[in-house]
């Protein structure tokens, strides 16, 4: 592997893609993101609104949400993620599913939702895999519907916008189908689903079927509708019915990477970077008094040249004072995207230094394309062996065997 470094101002982060002949590093820019998490097991804890028949089960030892039940018919459930308040810019979301049926095949199926869904009044919440009564009365709000009801022969995946359809791709969810509700229930046997979103790009989603590799759906879908937007107080939830054939609806291992905008924080005072003015920064103002010796320093608040009385009255006028500093977790700061998320319909692991959601710092980008004897499409096996650990962004990339790269990223 060839890596190129170079020293910038750039704030960035690392990408690393492939199916090259040769590795080789990238530097580029990139704007620094505020990053929100969920990691929703529906375990013991699990938060969000339950509607209607939805519920919290524990499958033998399996955790899961059951959006509606096996031998009710006529029925519907819907869940809803606490609201994010703040402007989103992307999302990308991961989760398993099954369904259950012990005599017949799949139902009517369910739907993902991202949206305004804090008015819960009368029923806005009731909905199925045509989204929910909320975003076909307000004519906004996304829903990618799995429609797993083959009768009529459109069983498939569509995306919806307000209730309206925006793209449709068959699909057969019999692969995801049990009779036994512990089988149904196991994480080795149920589909895995990604949903992503972004201004530019529109939607993309994918589904793993147990045992096969992911099969993207569709891409780039609903740009218009979504390219203006104010995604601000949303959240994201799951619908589900039973219409005339009944069957559970089981969803598990909920994992959300939202990108949203920074809210304008700042707290100059705080010379140690801990988020709050205290006896640690008084510290290091007095330690700078006088004159700067060579450019800034630290301790000059008001940026005249030195570190003086000023300075300290500004520091003690801010004495005390807080903002929130998210501190990162490792779990926070690996991301996978699912194959198609690229315009040449890859995918890759992304790498976020700690820190980097709680700090105004500039980051180097780093871009590692990997040789083509690393092609392959498990993503655990893009992990950035050289890179945790340093103060870079990071994002591998897995080029599928048999296929190549496209040169735009």
């Amino acid at each position: 592997m060839v890596m190129l470094t170079m020293n910038t101002g750039l704030h960035a982060s690392i990408l690393l893609l492939g199916c090259f002949g040769q590795s080789a590093v990238v530097m580029a820019e990139s704007n620094r993101p505020c990053i929100e998490s969920i990691d929703e097991t529906f375990g013991r804890g699990a938060v969000g609104e339950l509607y209607s028949a939805a519920t919290y089960v524990n499958v033998a030892g399996n955790p899961r949400l059951k959006l509606v039940a096996d031998s009710f018919n006529g029925t519907w459930g819907t869940w809803v993620a606490p609201a994010i308040d703040q402007s989103v810019i992307e999302f990308h979301a991961s989760f398993r599913f099954s369904f259950k049926n012990a005599n017949g095949g799949p139902g009517d199926g369910f739907s993902f939702l991202w949206g305004d869904l804090s008015d819960a009044s009368g029923t806005r919440m009731s909905g199925g895999e045509w989204g929910v009564e909320a975003f076909v009365t307000d004519g906004a709000g996304l829903s990618i519907g799995f429609d797993s009801y083959p009768a009529l022969g459109d069983n498939g995946v569509d995306g919806r916008w307000g209730g309206v359809e925006f793209a449709f791709e068959p699909f057969d969810f019999e692969l995801a189908r049990y009779n036994d509700y512990e089988e149904a229930a196991d994480p080795l046997n149920m589909a895995t689903a990604t949903v992503s979103w972004t201004r530019d790009t529109g939607v993309i989603v994918t589904i793993a079927l147990p045992t096969f590799p992911p099969q993207v759906i569709f891409v780039d879908q609903g740009q218009d509708q979504t390219e203006s937007i104010d995604p601000s107080g949303w959240s994201y939830g799951f619908a589900a019915r039973n219409g005339s054939i009944d069957q559970d609806v089981l969803i598990g291992d909920l994992v959300i990477t939202t990108i949203v905008e920074c809210p304008d924080e700042s707290l100059p005072a705080d010379l140690d970077g801990d988020c709050r003015v205290d006896g640690a920064d008084l510290a290091l103002l007095l330690a700078q008094w006088g004159a700067c010796k060579s450019g800034a320093c630290i301790g000059d608040l008001d940026q005249d040249g030195q570190v003086d009385g000023n300075d300290l009255a500004q520091l003690l006028g801010a004495w005390g004072q807080e903002i929130t500093c998210r501190k990162s977790s490792p779990g926070d700061r690996f991301s996978m995207r699912p194959l198609g998320t690229t315009p040449a319909g890859q995918g890759y692991l992304e790498y976020l230094p700690e820190g980097y959601a709680s700090k105004e710092d500039d980051w180097p980008l780093m871009i590692v394309l990997h040789g083509i004897g690393s092609n392959g499409t498990s993503l655990d096996s893009a992990a950035v062996e050289s890179v945790p650990g340093t103060s870079v962004d990071a994002i591998s990339a897995r080029c599928r065997s048999g296929h190549s790269m496209a040169t735009r990223i």
